[in-house]
């Protein structure tokens, strides 16, 4: 509830200081018509919506101004720094304005510095031009309009201002706010005609009815997916919130998106695994909450996230991607509070070195460079040992993503030793070998099991079977391989080559009674023929079902 309503006598306006005295005389706001107060706007309160609901004074009678383009007016409103020198004394300063009464600061989160002062000087007045591509609110494949005011029946009974009135809450603007983060309760709208047809003039209040009179409509939510729904909500009311990570803006969002997809597997030295991503997008519960708020997981705002070159513009999109990685909102937060403020986040100016622009980085600039970063070993020890004690839940790996690109340069974990650094140990150093070799064989052997099962029609590579687990490194260290006799022994027996698999797939089609030459019955009679039979056979098969398409 806010709680300030400010009361003008007529002997305190006189015996005000000069200044003010002339000032509310030269802007006739109450004189003209008898009126002697304004209430004062309240956090969170729609500053559009807010003028509203003084029409008769004459510095709030020119609002047709902001509603030059009536569509954006409450969401993206322009030139309010003229209303705000008038209302001072009831809205505060611009920049409370900006924070707490408008949409900016939620866009500005996810956009680069510099976009963001693109936006604040469209809401000031000082640029005319529309911003809602830098904001993220085209259309891209959107059916209908991307906001409407939102209306939560249980803050009806707590977002009143001084006069009693029920006021416009920001937070619940955009459609893709399906749940109220504070009550956990869905979000209903005004229904169709009065939206679109009604004059903005009438949205004077939230109500638990329509305007028309009818019952709310409830905002389109995807059935079953709830929980990903108020996760959105309650992320981005925390964006709004000025207090909370006030240094975070788009170089932070995009770092931690990198970071975050690189520990999945996702990407790797700024290249993109798509078919993992997609993959891992391509979840019911991800796809069709993603396909409900537009997301596209082909498109290329996803490499430019998550190679960490810049963040998603569309607030949500950018949210469900952290929120599907990361597991939950909670998560989300405390990754973003648990990071340094921006140790590894990108300079704006400078885009980020591709490896295939390193490679062809000429040899004596590679070796200059990396006699700098072991000339800087002490002070990269002091700076990692202190990233290790601010991030105890980072491994060694992560710990060194951190730190800036010329001190990472040259580290490893001898190094480190070398200089009184204590490294965390692997998996391989801290737990008992025999039971890590144990562990890797039973899971490729289960993996076997689950990708047999599901007939799969790939071939099963070593990299096939250990993909999803902490194991699948180990392929890289072979004289790690060695020392793990029973996980060297699953991949012999368990991976596949190319004769196998065509044998494996033709024994499949047999059982499932797509091959009519071969009975189900008599399908060990294949046993006997060589593999080039068996390849020739199989080929012949496929060549057959593809004409019949």
């Amino acid at each position: 509830m806010c709680a300030r309503h400010i009361f003008i006598p007529l002997v305190t306006l006189f015996a005000t200081s000069r200044n003010i005295t002339s000032r509310l005389m030269k802007a006739p706001i109450l004189l003209k018509h008898g009126l002697l107060s304004i209430s004062s706007i309240c956090r969170g309160e729609v500053f559009t919506a807010y003028l509203l609901k003084h029409p008769h004074h004459p510095i709030l009678s020119k609002r047709s101004q902001i509603y030059k383009k009536c569509d954006s007016a409450w969401l993206l409103p322009a030139g309010i720094r003229n209303y705000v020198d008038y209302l001072s004394a009831y809205v505060g300063s611009l920049d409370n304005v900006l924070d707490n009464n408008t949409l900016a600061l939620g866009f500005s989160r996810f956009l680069s510095r510099e976009d963001g002062q693109t936006v604040r000087r469209y809401h000031t007045g000082e640029i005319e031009s529309r911003i809602s591509s830098i904001v993220g609110l085209t259309k891209c494949g959107r059916t209908g309009r991307n906001w409407s005011p939102g209306i939560c029946l249980e803050c009806l009974n707590e977002d009143i201002c001084a006069t009693g009135e029920v006021f416009w809450r920001r937070d619940f603007l955009l459609n893709n706010v399906r749940w109220c983060a504070r009550h956990q309760t869905p979000i209903h709208n005004f229904c169709d005609s009065c939206l679109y047809i009604t004059q903005r003039k009438l949205f004077y209040a939230p109500a638990d009815r329509c305007v028309c009179g009818h019952p709310l409509n409830t905002r389109t939510r995807v059935s079953n997916f709830e929980e990903l729904e108020l996760e959105l909500s309650r992320g981005w009311t925390k964006m709004l919130d000025p207090t909370f990570a006030p240094h975070l803006r788009g170089p932070e969002i995009a770092a931690l998106t990198r970071d975050t997809a690189t520990e999945l597997g996702f990407a790797k030295n700024c290249r993109v695994k798509w078919k993992h991503f997609r993959t891992f997008l391509g979840q019911p519960k991800l796809k069709a909450f993603g396909e409900s708020i537009s997301f596209k997981s082909y498109a290329e705002y996803n490499w430019k996230a998550i190679s960490g070159e810049r963040s998603i513009r569309d607030p949500f999109h950018a949210l469900f991607l952290l929120i599907a990685m990361l597991g939950s909102w909670d998560a989300v937060e405390d990754a973003i509070k648990s990071r340094p403020q921006h140790p590894h986040a990108l300079p704006e100016s400078q885009p980020r070195a591709h490896s295939t622009i390193l490679r062809k980085t000429d040899p004596s600039t590679q070796e200059r460079t990396k006699a700098l970063s072991i000339a800087l070993l002490p002070e990269t020890s002091r700076l990692y040992s202190r990233l290790r004690d601010e991030n105890p839940e980072l491994n060694h790996s992560s710990i060194k993503r951190l730190l800036p690109t010329l001190h990472a340069r040259a580290i490893n974990r001898d190094a480190l030793r070398a200089h009184g650094v204590a490294i965390k140990p692997t998996i391989w150093e801290k737990e008992d070998t025999a039971a890590k070799d144990a562990e890797a064989a039973a899971y490729i052997e289960r993996r076997w099991h689950e990708l047999t099962t599901a007939g799969t029609t790939r071939r099963l590579t070593k990299h096939l079977l250990l993909w999803g687990s902490p194991f699948g490194q180990i392929l890289q260290r072979p004289a790690t391989l060695t020392r793990l006799p029973l996980m060297s022994a699953a991949l012999r027996k368990y991976t596949e080559t190319s004769a196998m698999r065509y044998r494996r797939l033709l024994r499949m089609e047999i059982l499932s009674g797509n091959f009519p030459r071969v009975a189900p019955k008599d399908v060990d009679s294949i046993d006997g023929l060589s593999d080039k039979k068996i390849e020739s056979i199989m080929r012949r098969h496929q060549y057959l079902k593809t004409k019949k398409k």
